[in-house]
């Protein structure tokens, strides 16, 4: 009866241990986020030149969003480095003090994702994607591109940083106007590091 016992007490073991490794083989993709307590802020980008991008702070806020992504796990693997023919795309970037890990929620044909480049592809859900939209959404920002009155702009100067010797300078209404609108009115909760941007692959200054 003893014999009996300590076999059917080893082979629930053996159970118990293949059904977790099947369940830790079963998924090729799991994401594992910074510890919350170490991430400093996140980044949610719109990817629309006409949208704001801003960074959340508040530790409330930053839960909301850390635990849309944390723990998710897929067999699926990314193919693009950036999700391709979305309907609406988010770049969310955590940032702790040494480091930051950016991936994407998005929606398209009416499903929901999240992205990693060279990670997994995962679902999410409409739930998780408006509060994300939402977070976009501040009464409040701490800086605005204010540019001079469109009629007052006699001229756009172009410096190419060194790439090209000349100034480009631009006179006509359309193009002054063109120029205008990309920069006018932007808003921001992200603060500028730097004097000039480091080491970008292009850089511009434009003097209106």
């Amino acid at each position: 009866m003893k014999k009996l016992t300590k076999l059917l007490i080893l082979l629930i073991c053996i159970t118990l241990l293949s059904g977790c490794t099947k369940d830790e083989e079963e998924f090729k993709y799991k994401i594992h986020l910074y510890n919350i307590n170490e991430v400093d802020s996140i980044l949610v980008d719109s990817n629309e030149q006409n949208e704001d991008s801003i960074e959340i702070i508040d530790q409330t806020k930053m839960k909301v969003i850390y635990y849309m992504f944390e723990g998710k796990k897929s067999n699926e693997k990314s193919v693009d480095e950036k999700p391709r023919n979305t309907d609406k795309l988010y770049t969310v970037t955590f940032v702790t003090e040494k480091n930051k890990r950016s991936l994407y929620m998005y929606m398209k044909d009416d499903g929901y994702y999240i992205e990693e480049t060279d990670g997994g592809l995962y679902k999410s859900n409409k739930e998780d994607f408006e509060k994300l939209k939402e977070s976009l959404k501040e009464d409040e920002h701490k800086y605005k591109l204010e540019n001079f009155e469109l009629e007052n702009i006699v001229s756009v100067k172009i410096n190419t940083m060194g790439q090209y010797d000349d100034v480009i300078t631009f006179n006509d209404e359309k193009t002054i106007g063109v120029l205008y609108n990309i920069f006018s009115d932007k808003k921001s909760n992200i603060q500028s590091t730097n004097y000039n941007p480091n080491h970008p692959e292009v850089l511009y200054q434009i003097n209106f």
